[in-house]
Protein backbone atom coordinates (compact mmCIF):
# COMPACT_ATOMS: atom_id res chain seq x y z
CA UNK A 1 0.00 0.00 0.00
CA UNK A 2 2.72 2.52 0.69
CA UNK A 3 3.68 2.19 -3.06
CA UNK A 4 -0.03 3.00 -4.15
CA UNK A 5 0.91 6.88 -5.74
CA UNK A 6 4.05 5.33 -7.57
CA UNK A 7 1.47 2.71 -9.45
CA UNK A 8 -0.69 5.80 -10.35
CA UNK A 9 1.81 7.41 -11.51
CA UNK A 10 3.28 4.33 -13.72
CA UNK A 11 -0.46 4.23 -14.99
CA UNK A 12 -0.48 7.56 -15.71
CA UNK A 13 3.23 6.64 -18.11
CA UNK A 14 2.34 3.64 -19.87
CA UNK A 15 -0.09 5.13 -21.70
CA UNK A 16 2.18 8.17 -22.97
CA UNK A 17 5.12 5.99 -23.88
CA UNK A 18 3.25 3.32 -25.80
CA UNK A 19 1.75 6.30 -27.43
CA UNK A 20 5.28 8.10 -28.81
CA UNK A 21 6.67 4.84 -29.40
CA UNK A 22 3.76 3.81 -31.92
CA UNK A 23 4.20 7.66 -32.91
CA UNK A 24 8.19 6.77 -33.43
CA UNK A 25 7.49 3.14 -35.56
CA UNK A 26 4.75 4.14 -37.60
CA UNK A 27 5.25 8.03 -38.58
CA UNK A 28 9.27 8.74 -37.78
CA UNK A 29 9.03 11.54 -36.25
CA UNK A 30 11.71 14.51 -36.29
CA UNK A 31 14.98 13.37 -34.30
CA UNK A 32 14.39 15.46 -31.63
CA UNK A 33 10.98 14.32 -30.99
CA UNK A 34 11.97 9.98 -31.64
CA UNK A 35 14.51 11.50 -28.61
CA UNK A 36 12.15 12.49 -25.99
CA UNK A 37 9.85 9.52 -27.17
CA UNK A 38 12.89 7.09 -26.18
CA UNK A 39 13.37 9.25 -23.33
CA UNK A 40 9.93 9.09 -21.98
CA UNK A 41 9.84 5.24 -22.76
CA UNK A 42 12.81 4.60 -20.37
CA UNK A 43 11.77 6.64 -17.70
CA UNK A 44 8.98 4.35 -17.33
CA UNK A 45 10.48 1.20 -18.03
CA UNK A 46 12.70 1.64 -15.05
CA UNK A 47 9.92 3.75 -12.88
CA UNK A 48 7.98 0.24 -13.23
CA UNK A 49 10.97 -1.96 -12.54
CA UNK A 50 12.22 -0.34 -8.96
CA UNK A 51 8.47 -0.11 -8.02
CA UNK A 52 7.97 -3.55 -9.04
CA UNK A 53 11.90 -4.41 -7.08
CA UNK A 54 10.15 -2.43 -3.88
CA UNK A 55 7.23 -4.41 -3.63
CA UNK A 56 8.61 -7.66 -4.36
CA UNK A 57 11.48 -7.75 -1.59
CA UNK A 58 9.01 -5.41 1.01
CA UNK A 59 6.40 -8.63 0.99
CA UNK A 60 9.06 -10.60 2.39
CA UNK A 61 10.64 -8.43 4.73
CA UNK A 62 9.15 -7.64 7.66
CA UNK A 63 10.49 -6.23 11.37
CA UNK A 64 11.84 -7.93 13.98
CA UNK A 65 10.77 -7.34 17.57
CA UNK A 66 11.89 -8.89 20.78
CA UNK A 67 10.04 -8.55 23.86
CA UNK A 68 12.47 -7.29 27.36
CA UNK A 69 11.67 -6.88 30.50
CA UNK A 70 12.58 -3.21 32.09
CA UNK A 71 13.71 -2.24 35.18
CA UNK A 72 11.60 -0.90 37.69
CA UNK A 73 10.24 2.07 37.27
CA UNK A 74 12.44 4.30 39.64
CA UNK A 75 15.36 2.38 41.32
CA UNK A 76 13.79 2.57 45.44
CA UNK A 77 9.92 2.18 44.75
CA UNK A 78 9.10 -1.71 45.13
CA UNK A 79 5.79 -1.01 44.89
CA UNK A 80 6.05 -0.26 41.22
CA UNK A 81 5.84 -3.22 38.95
CA UNK A 82 7.87 -3.73 35.84
CA UNK A 83 6.50 -3.05 32.48
CA UNK A 84 7.32 -5.17 28.98
CA UNK A 85 8.19 -2.90 25.95
CA UNK A 86 8.99 -3.92 22.49
CA UNK A 87 12.44 -3.14 20.95
CA UNK A 88 11.97 -2.36 17.22
CA UNK A 89 15.56 -3.41 15.35
CA UNK A 90 16.07 0.50 14.95
CA UNK A 91 16.70 0.54 18.85
CA UNK A 92 13.98 2.64 19.33
CA UNK A 93 12.02 1.18 22.13
CA UNK A 94 8.44 2.09 22.50
CA UNK A 95 7.22 1.71 26.61
CA UNK A 96 3.73 -0.18 26.61
CA UNK A 97 2.43 1.56 29.59
CA UNK A 98 -1.12 0.39 30.96
CA UNK A 99 -4.11 2.28 31.77
CA UNK A 100 -4.90 2.80 35.44
CA UNK A 101 -8.36 4.34 36.46
CA UNK A 102 -8.71 6.91 38.57
CA UNK A 103 -11.11 6.08 41.28
CA UNK A 104 -14.34 8.09 42.16
CA UNK A 105 -16.15 7.80 45.67
CA UNK A 106 -19.12 5.33 45.30
CA UNK A 107 -22.21 4.60 47.58
CA UNK A 108 -21.85 0.64 47.23
CA UNK A 109 -18.13 0.59 48.86
CA UNK A 110 -18.05 -0.16 52.23
CA UNK A 111 -15.78 1.59 54.39
CA UNK A 112 -13.45 -1.12 55.11
CA UNK A 113 -13.00 -1.19 51.12
CA UNK A 114 -11.59 2.72 50.66
CA UNK A 115 -8.17 2.48 52.40
CA UNK A 116 -6.88 -1.03 50.43
CA UNK A 117 -7.85 0.13 47.36
CA UNK A 118 -6.47 3.41 47.72
CA UNK A 119 -3.30 1.91 48.80
CA UNK A 120 -3.41 -0.40 45.47
CA UNK A 121 -3.86 2.59 43.63
CA UNK A 122 -0.90 4.09 44.56
CA UNK A 123 1.12 1.20 44.28
CA UNK A 124 0.33 0.57 40.67
CA UNK A 125 0.62 4.20 39.16
CA UNK A 126 1.26 6.82 42.35
CA UNK A 127 -0.25 9.70 39.38
CA UNK A 128 -3.58 8.08 39.29
CA UNK A 129 -3.44 7.02 42.51
CA UNK A 130 -2.82 10.90 44.06
CA UNK A 131 -5.83 11.55 41.96
CA UNK A 132 -7.51 9.10 43.47
CA UNK A 133 -7.09 9.86 46.97
CA UNK A 134 -8.35 13.76 46.56
CA UNK A 135 -11.76 12.27 44.61
CA UNK A 136 -12.08 10.81 47.83
CA UNK A 137 -10.98 13.71 50.09
CA UNK A 138 -13.66 15.60 51.91
CA UNK A 139 -14.27 19.51 51.70
CA UNK A 140 -12.11 20.05 55.67
CA UNK A 141 -9.46 17.61 53.77
CA UNK A 142 -8.83 19.86 50.38
CA UNK A 143 -9.05 22.91 52.26
CA UNK A 144 -5.81 22.33 53.66
CA UNK A 145 -4.63 22.69 50.49
CA UNK A 146 -6.63 25.85 49.40
CA UNK A 147 -8.86 22.90 47.35
CA UNK A 148 -6.60 22.94 44.93
CA UNK A 149 -5.59 19.26 43.71
CA UNK A 150 -2.31 20.49 42.23
CA UNK A 151 -1.24 21.81 45.26
CA UNK A 152 -1.93 18.46 47.09
CA UNK A 153 -0.43 16.35 44.46
CA UNK A 154 2.78 19.06 44.68
CA UNK A 155 2.38 18.51 48.74
CA UNK A 156 2.13 14.62 48.69
CA UNK A 157 5.79 14.55 46.14
CA UNK A 158 7.44 16.40 48.24
CA UNK A 159 6.71 15.46 51.40
CA UNK A 160 7.38 11.46 50.12
CA UNK A 161 10.87 12.56 49.12
CA UNK A 162 11.43 14.96 52.39
CA UNK A 163 10.25 12.59 54.95
CA UNK A 164 10.20 9.23 53.92
CA UNK A 165 8.20 7.20 57.00
CA UNK A 166 5.40 9.55 56.11
CA UNK A 167 2.26 8.02 54.67
CA UNK A 168 3.22 9.27 51.33
CA UNK A 169 6.88 8.47 51.28
CA UNK A 170 5.35 4.71 52.74
CA UNK A 171 2.75 4.64 49.71
CA UNK A 172 6.15 5.08 47.20
CA UNK A 173 9.04 3.18 49.10
CA UNK A 174 7.55 1.23 51.77
CA UNK A 175 8.50 -2.26 52.25
CA UNK A 176 4.85 -3.93 53.10
CA UNK A 177 1.90 -3.09 54.70
CA UNK A 178 -1.47 -3.66 56.48
CA UNK A 179 -4.81 -2.89 57.55
CA UNK A 180 -6.01 -3.73 61.37
CA UNK A 181 -10.13 -4.65 61.45
CA UNK A 182 -11.91 -1.09 60.56
CA UNK A 183 -13.78 0.28 63.57
CA UNK A 184 -17.12 1.80 63.07
CA UNK A 185 -18.62 4.51 65.30
CA UNK A 186 -22.05 3.77 66.40
CA UNK A 187 -22.72 0.48 64.68
CA UNK A 188 -23.35 -0.51 61.11
CA UNK A 189 -25.48 2.10 60.72
CA UNK A 190 -22.46 4.31 62.19
CA UNK A 191 -21.31 7.19 60.31
CA UNK A 192 -17.47 7.66 61.27
CA UNK A 193 -14.89 5.15 60.67
CA UNK A 194 -11.28 5.35 61.95
CA UNK A 195 -9.06 1.91 59.94
CA UNK A 196 -5.40 1.62 61.22
CA UNK A 197 -2.72 0.97 58.33
CA UNK A 198 0.82 -0.40 59.74
CA UNK A 199 3.54 -0.21 57.27
CA UNK A 200 7.07 -1.11 56.80
CA UNK A 201 9.88 1.47 55.45
CA UNK A 202 12.75 0.04 53.33
CA UNK A 203 14.85 0.56 56.22
CA UNK A 204 12.86 -1.58 58.50
CA UNK A 205 10.72 1.50 60.24
CA UNK A 206 7.07 0.73 61.26
CA UNK A 207 4.69 3.51 61.49
CA UNK A 208 0.93 3.40 61.93
CA UNK A 209 -1.41 5.49 59.81
CA UNK A 210 -5.23 6.11 60.98
CA UNK A 211 -7.74 6.59 58.08
CA UNK A 212 -10.34 8.50 59.38
CA UNK A 213 -13.53 7.75 57.60
CA UNK A 214 -16.66 9.99 57.28
CA UNK A 215 -19.99 8.88 54.95
CA UNK A 216 -21.17 11.66 53.20
CA UNK A 217 -24.51 12.85 54.35
CA UNK A 218 -26.19 15.27 51.79
CA UNK A 219 -25.59 15.76 47.99
CA UNK A 220 -23.24 15.93 46.09
CA UNK A 221 -21.79 12.26 46.82
CA UNK A 222 -24.96 11.18 48.72
CA UNK A 223 -23.84 8.09 51.28
CA UNK A 224 -20.26 7.72 49.59
CA UNK A 225 -17.52 7.22 52.51
CA UNK A 226 -14.73 10.20 52.27
CA UNK A 227 -11.50 10.59 53.68
CA UNK A 228 -11.66 13.74 56.62
CA UNK A 229 -7.98 13.06 57.20
CA UNK A 230 -4.57 10.33 57.50
CA UNK A 231 -2.80 10.82 60.77
CA UNK A 232 0.71 9.12 61.33
CA UNK A 233 1.94 8.17 64.57
CA UNK A 234 5.12 9.00 66.07
CA UNK A 235 8.50 6.32 66.28
CA UNK A 236 6.33 4.29 69.00
CA UNK A 237 3.77 3.92 67.21
CA UNK A 238 1.74 6.56 69.44
CA UNK A 239 -0.93 8.83 67.35
CA UNK A 240 -0.73 12.59 67.80
CA UNK A 241 -3.56 15.45 67.13
CA UNK A 242 -0.37 17.09 65.35
CA UNK A 243 0.94 14.53 63.49
CA UNK A 244 -0.14 15.14 60.33
CA UNK A 245 0.41 12.56 56.81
Amino acid sequence: SRFFFFYLFDLGLIPCGLYHVTHFIFFHPAPQVMYSSLLLTLLVACSVAVNLSFAFTSSFVRPTRKCVRSSKLTSNSPFYESLEFFEEENDQSNMIQPEFQILEPDAELQPEDIGPLLMKALREDESTGLSSIWNFSAASERGLYEYDEEKFRAYAQYIAVKAPASFYGMARSGNRYEFAPLKRVGGENGWIASHIMTAVSEDGRTRRYQWMLMKNRRPPQLGCWLIEAIGASDQNGNFSVDNGV
